[in-house]
């Protein structure tokens, strides 16, 4: 019996939470459901250009992504909080750092790209992860999808080369 009143209290505690944020508004424009879970989604520029898009690819193991995203935007910062390809079967956001003396690598949930400005996701930096190839190879242009914040989609192709290269023009 316990476990239906659970899971009772807390459907109703979902369903007031939907109706709460649809009707609260609070410069929230689109709503969506997503894991059970009632996610507002956050303002953003969609005049993204993606340009220069390369990567480090590799047969065995992940490969990585790095692109010029500019927000021609000038009021309002544009927020990349995903990212996927066809090519591969799974890309997350990346940034690489160093604390301590020590380099490594994390997930990060969103990348901001101040308005007016341009982000470079680059070696060293901001950058996409990619995991389990789709029969891609060495020399292939992949489509690559960064999806912002407000559910807008940007794609663009990016040219997997080498893991020696060390930019979009070498």
């Amino acid at each position: 019996m316990y476990k239906w009143q659970t899971l009772l209290v807390m459907g109703s505690v979902m369903v007031s939470g939907v109706v709460y944020a649809q009707t609260s508004g609070h410069h929230m424009h689109q709503h969506t459901q997503h894991n059970h879970h009632v996610i507002a989604a956050k303002e953003s520029s969609r005049h993204i250009e993606l340009q220069q898009c390369w990567g480090r690819f590799r047969v065995e193991g992940p490969s990585a992504v790095y692109v010029e995203m500019h927000n021609s935007d000038k009021q309002q910062s544009a927020y990349v909080v995903g990212v996927k390809s066809a090519a591969f079967a799974e890309a997350m956001l990346h940034e690489s750092y160093e604390k301590d003396g020590m380099k490594g690598m994390r997930h990060v949930d969103e990348v901001e790209i101040p308005a007016g400005q341009t982000l470079s996701l680059k070696p060293g930096a901001y950058h996409v992860m990619l995991f389990k190839s789709q029969s891609v190879k060495e020399g292939d242009k992949v489509p690559v999808t960064f999806v912002l914040s407000n559910g807008h989609e940007v794609t663009t192709e990016c040219l997997m080369k080498s893991m020696a290269s060390r930019s979009f023009n070498d």
